[in-house]
């Protein structure tokens, strides 16, 4: 399964109602909603890397040409499993052959790495009547292959990705006017602080068990690890 395609989206990549199975134009600009992140959130993009590392092992590619090459191509943008198989080959890896390996990762076995709770906690959320809206950074290609393959896309109203950084695009999602804010629930400390201050919206943090809790002590948001204790939180607030 692969992805491709040439996104050249300038702030929001993709935009769609999966669950209203329709298309819309951005226009609602009096919701109150749930904006939630993909990556670390909802799904283990941690595990999805290191289970890609593997992959490419077993293709014959180094760790350290891995880890190199992944750098290389997430930084110039438009990661995807073709963009990363040709970075490789340019090390002088067989493409065709680390290709078919990251390939394996994005088929069905992408739904191993969606988080045990994050379906309970999605239904949990799309009971309150509220709209969802998913909001990912990344290739939009290479990022709806991964929420398809993780089988939530069907779960939100939204699916907004971005190719850029998410602050440059946060102010177009919608918003209710007046006194109500959006939940803002992410992994990121920093990222979530930073778009709290530009959009109406109260930040939750989701963190991962690989990281360090003190730094989630300080920022001053509620935080948990568990996304079943996010949804009784912002459910009864």
């Amino acid at each position: 399964m692969s992805c491709g395609g040439n996104y050249n989206y300038e702030l929001i990549a993709k935009l769609s109602f999966p669950r209203k199975r329709e298309w819309h134009k951005l226009i609602l600009e009096d919701l109150y909603m749930f904006i939630i992140d993909f990556d670390d959130t909802l799904f283990d993009n941690y595990a999805f890397k290191h289970a890609r590392q593997r992959a490419a092992a077993d293709a014959g590619v180094s760790a350290e040409d891995f880890l190199a090459s992944y750098r290389a191509v997430s930084q110039r943008g438009g990661y995807s499993n073709e963009a990363h198989a040709a970075e490789l080959a340019g090390l002088g890896y067989d493409a065709g052959k680390v290709l078919q390996a990251f390939e394996i990762t994005t088929g069905p076995a992408l739904a191993e790495w969606r988080l045990p709770d994050a379906v309970r906690f999605l239904e949990r959320l799309a009971g309150l009547g509220e709209q969802l809206v998913l909001f990912s950074y990344g290739n939009p290609a290479f990022q709806e292959l991964k929420i398809i393959g993780a089988g939530i896309g069907t779960y939100f109203d939204q699916l907004v990705l971005t190719p850029v950084p998410k602050r440059e695009s946060i102010t177009r999602l919608p918003a209710r006017k007046g006194d109500e804010t959006a939940w803002f629930i992410n992994n990121r400390v920093d990222e979530t602080i930073e778009l709290c201050q530009l959009i109406p919206a109260s930040g939750v943090l989701k963190r991962p068990p690989e990281e360090t809790e003190e730094v989630f002590k300080t920022s001053g948001l509620p935080y948990f690890l568990t996304l079943v204790e996010i949804g009784e939180y912002v459910a009864t607030r």
